[in-house]
């Protein structure tokens, strides 16, 4: 490297460096990240950079890294030859030479990689972009460092001694062997010819490395055996070969999940023979059933996920293949599939639910019955709050799926469906709610009456009409106050029989008042004149009930806010039965108060 390559970057500072101490929730984010750069990179060797695969991950690469610089302001990686580090923990290690990115880096001597704040998306890009070049060239042709160096990125640095450069003039060829002769010790210096000299200058290491390395020469020296720098320089003692077995071990244990279903995508995208395409999906199949049983729904859901890309990416020639990916994709919903999900669920083992539900929508409303069965079981609010929004989700694209699993054995499940349902504002869920009429369970009722009340139209009506005839008085009372009677004859004539009949003198105060503010909103002549004989159908020796009956007249002469209405308050000013006189003159004063605040708002 040249002068100006040196001032790319300055080493850490050792001395300051053993001192940092990194928490742990920053080194999972730094192992999050750098795992899903090595799947990435894997993913961008198997497909064009402009599949939507290969975006996805790169995508979520990015957002993740650039949300650690702006926590963190920069990303420091030590490199060592399968293994990053970070503040001097191991935080990735993959060995296998053709995946490993940190031997992509160590090869050509690159000691630490920085990544800063500002880092931009297509900076970034361009970097993994480079990353997959370098890794398809021969390792005589390619070198990272040059061809960072030549981009000369502003967020993305690293470090890379010279003297490291130096030694790799002389890789690939046979190590230079000496051979010393014990008198000529004896003059206190070692002589080397010219060619001597030519040689040592041009081997892989150099003779300040051949003193640091050798811990016994003398010994070689006296039985008089060759001495190679190069062997020596290379062997591991006993501790740092198990160390780096335990490291790779450990690596492994942790990803072979995800290196198992980035291979066999990998094997189904080339492979073209149907047959082994079916046995390769079928070892796909009992992994999926795997991660299944542990609970793992974060790599099912990836597994669903590129299963489905990886159909829709098949040239149109792979017909077979399809079919045999469609039946695998609906496999993936079928009984046992459900059963087993449920059995997961239930026993405690789900701690990503985002990823669960998010799950469960690709499997489409096959699994809605699932999720209303584990909804009515469970006591955990998290859960329940997901899946409502899952309800919600499904309900909006099939009404008919989500209502199909209100059941009277589930009212809980039943009431927070059917509140849902009336805000889809689908005119379909009128036909659904009329069957609520006949339930028993008064919980679901009443949810069911005020879902009606919310549409206002024709159908919703007729069957809040429906409601007048309950037994249960509340459900009565709900029902008149939800009727929306507006253009409506039905509704008049039907509440006129009701408030004529006899009996109606004899029901409870609250649904006597219900029925006939609902005759109030109406707003008609005739209404009024309805109204106004009951206020007036009263005497000084009148029974309480029918003052009662004339007292609820006023209130709903006050709902009805007509001309005709007014004038039959004030007719009611003058009636001899002081309740009824002061009930008017009070309903008189609110309407003026009320229209005097429509006059000021209208004015400003």
């Amino acid at each position: 490297m040249t002068e100006d390559s040196k001032k790319t970057v300055s080493p850490i500072d050792q001395e300051f460096q053993e001192d940092i101490q990194p928490d742990e929730e920053t080194l999972e984010k730094i192992k999050e990240i750098l795992h899903l750069m090595a799947i990435t990179f894997t993913q961008m060797k198997i497909f064009s950079s402009e599949h939507a695969n290969v975006k996805k991950f790169a995508d979520d690469l990015y957002e993740k890294m650039n949300k650690f610089l702006d926590e963190n302001w920069k990303l420091e990686l030590g490199i060592e030859e399968f293994s990053f580090t970070y503040q001097g923990k191991t935080v990735y290690t993959e060995s296998q030479i053709s995946k490993s990115l940190p031997f992509l880096f160590f090869k050509d001597g690159m000691q630490i990689l920085f990544f800063y704040k500002g880092l931009k998306k297509e900076e970034f890009q361009e970097f993994l972009e480079i990353l997959r070049m370098i890794s398809t060239l021969p390792p005589e042709e390619s070198d990272i460092v040059i061809s960072l160096w030549e981009r000369d990125f502003a967020n993305i640095r690293y470090y890379a001694p010279d003297e490291f450069l130096e030694t790799k003039i002389g890789v690939g060829m046979e190590p230079v062997k000496y051979k010393l002769d014990k008198n000529d010790l004896t003059t206190g210096t070692i002589e080397l010819a010219t060619e001597d000299k030519s040689a040592l200058s041009q081997n892989d290491l150099s003779l300040e490395t051949f003193e640091k390395t050798a811990k016994k020469p003398e010994d070689l020296i006296e039985k008089g055996e060759e001495f190679s720098p190069v062997v020596q320089s290379t062997s591991l003692n006993d501790e740092e070969a198990k160390t780096l077995e335990l490291m790779i071990r450990s690596n492994r244990k942790i990803s072979s999940e995800d290196e198992l279903l980035s291979l066999l995508i990998e094997m189904l995208y080339l492979e073209e023979r149907p047959e082994q395409f079916n046995i390769t999906l079928n070892v796909l199949a009992h992994f999926q059933k795997d991660l299944l049983l542990k609970g793992d729904f974060s790599r099912a859901l990836q597994l669903f996920i590129l299963t489905l890309e990886l159909k829709e990416s098949l040239p149109p020639q792979f017909d077979e293949e399809a079919n045999l990916l469609e039946n695998f994709l609906k496999d993936l919903s079928n009984t046992n599939s459900l059963a087993s999900i449920k059995k997961v669920s239930q026993s405690g083992q789900v701690s990503d639910l985002k990823s669960f539900f998010d799950y469960l929508k690709l499997l489409g409303p096959e699994a809605i019955h699932l999720v209303g069965d584990l909804y009515e079981d469970s006591k955990d609010p998290g859960f329940r709050i997901n899946a409502l929004d899952y309800f919600k989700e499904v309900g909006q694209k099939n009404i008919a799926a989500l209502m199909d699993i209100v059941h009277a054995n589930r009212p809980s499940l039943a009431t927070e469906i059917i509140s849902l349902s009336s805000a889809f504002n689908d005119k379909r869920t009128i036909h659904y709610l009329a069957n609520f009429i006949s339930y028993k369970n008064k919980t679901i009722k009443f949810e069911a009456v005020k879902a009606l009340g919310k549409f206002g139209d024709k159908a919703a009506n007729t069957i809040l009409m429906g409601f007048l005839a309950d037994k249960d008085e509340g459900l009565r009372i709900l029902a008149a106050q939800e009727l929306q009677p507006s253009g409506d004859s039905s509704i008049l004539d039907r509440i006129k029989q009701l408030v004529l009949n006899k009996k109606f003198i004899k029901k409870r105060r609250m649904e006597k008042k219900a029925l006939l503010e609902l005759l109030g909103r109406s707003q008609t002549e005739e209404a009024c004149d309805i109204l106004r004989n009951i206020m007036k159908k009263i005497s000084i020796f009148s029974l309480p009930k029918r003052i009662e009956t004339s007292l609820c007249a006023v209130s709903a002469l006050e709902v009805m806010q007509t001309p005709e209405a007014h004038k039959a308050l004030d007719e009611g000013v003058h009636m001899r039965n002081k309740k009824i006189s002061q009930a008017c003159r009070y309903s008189l004063k609110k309407i003026s108060s009320k229209e005097t605040s429509k006059n000021q708002v209208k004015e400003k």
